[in-house]
């Protein structure tokens, strides 16, 4: 759920203020007013383009990294490399919504546009863990046709929420609500949400089409059908507004508009998960067995430099091994009189012995891993030897 939000904060925001830009420059000679109106959708403070823009993509990189944690795949390091490039497009956008120079918006479209391929790329490289050992995260695959349909879902997207965003604020929100109705911008607004409503469905069924076959499930598949429904509903409505020029309902389409780019970032998420769960669980239990095998070690240097309290080996034979062993008698396992003479001596034998338990006689039960630690198991041996020495004399 975390990564969902902040990557939706992430992806509307670029989105937004990508395609305004472009709408912006597309009616400078066109009018004026509209074309700063379009511009102004996100206004020009710093805090706002920091907020929503620049620390998501710091979480995002975080938020990756934590995810292949343990694993030596670093796709959080490539993310890295390429978010100075958002950043200076993010800027120069923000720049152009104080100055309005069009070299600078030309500028910031291009860089934006610049990060958003390898981005895509690189989330879209993260469904198909497959492939990790082979490709780079941040060289694209000119023949992954599944990375070009994302850009284009982004786009999409971008289109329908640019839309969204601009009834919002321009007919709904008190605080910048025009005070009179203008026909150009709420006609622009209403084609970028209709454009993108017929766009995202097409691309969401083509993208579930050619996903590997790891990555598909049946939740996947809700999700598909969710948005094709949720599409066609506000583009249902958007349409009919552009038809009778009508304001009523922008409030339900602008909310529909970002309700449906969120599911799509959740399928995606479903997606993701559904590739790399089995080969993250793997690495996991890999990083287990080295931590393991190091925590071994070191209890093994400790446990040499360490002298053993000889209290510590009656208390834990009497606690762990008792209840199925004793000097004399067969209990469960076999009576120690008749095994230690095999060990001769040799504490460090029983202590490997101890920790790590092998069926040896067919006539008794498997001994259990008993969970001691090193010393714990010195201690053991070392009581054993000691016990067994005092009832032979």
């Amino acid at each position: 759920p975390v990564t969902v939000f902040i990557q939706f904060l992430f992806i509307a925001f670029v989105g937004i203020a990508l395609v305004s830009t472009v709408a912006s420059l597309a009616c400078r000679k066109l009018n004026g007013k509209l074309s700063q109106n379009l511009a102004l959708v996100i206004p020009a403070r710093f805090g706002i383009w920091l907020t929503l823009g620049v620390l998501p993509l710091g979480v995002l990189v975080f938020l990756v990294g934590q995810t292949l944690y343990g694993t030596k795949y670093d796709f959080a390091g490539a993310l890295a490399l390429i978010a100075p490039l958002a950043v200076v497009g993010l800027f120069a956008l923000f720049a152009y919504r104080q100055n309005f120079n069009l070299v600078v918006g030309g500028f910031g479209v291009l860089a934006t546009l610049a990060f958003a391929m390898p981005f895509v790329h690189l989330f879209d490289l993260l469904a198909r863990p497959e492939m990790w050992p082979y490709i780079h995260p941040l060289v694209p695959d000119i023949y992954n046709i599944q990375a070009l349909c994302r850009l284009l879902i982004f786009i999409a997207g971008s289109l329908l929420v640019t839309g969204g965003a601009l009834l919002f604020i321009y007919f709904v929100w008190p605080e910048r609500k025009l005070p009179a109705d203008d026909p150009w911008l709420r006609n622009i607004a209403l084609g970028l949400t209709l454009a993108g409503a017929v766009a995202l469905p097409v691309l969401v069924v083509w993208d579930a089409a050619i996903l590997p076959f790891g990555a598909r499930s049946t939740g996947n598949l809700r999700f598909v059908f969710f948005l094709i429904a949720l599409s066609w509903a506000v583009g249902s409505v958007a349409l009919g507004m552009l038809l009778n020029q009508s304001r009523r309902r922008v409030l339900l389409v602008a909310l529909l508009a970002f309700v449906t780019l969120g599911g799509e970032l959740t399928r995606q998420l479903v997606v993701r998960d559904t590739a790399i769960g089995d080969k993250l669980a793997l690495q996991r239990l890999d990083a287990e067995a080295y931590l393991a095998t190091l925590r071994e070690k070191q209890e093994a240097r400790y446990a040499a430099n360490a002298p053993v309290d000889p209290a510590m080996g009656g208390k834990v034979y009497a606690e762990k091994c008792a209840s199925c062993h004793a000097f004399d008698v067969k209990v469960v396992g076999p009576p120690h009189r008749e095994v230690l003479p095999k060990y001769k001596d040799d504490v460090k034998k029983l202590v490997e012995f101890i920790l790590n338990p092998v069926k040896v006689d067919p006539a008794y039960p498997a001994m259990p891993k008993l969970g001691l630690t090193r010393r714990e198991a010195q201690a053991v041996a070392g009581y054993m030897f000691d016990k067994y020495g005092e009832q032979r004399k």
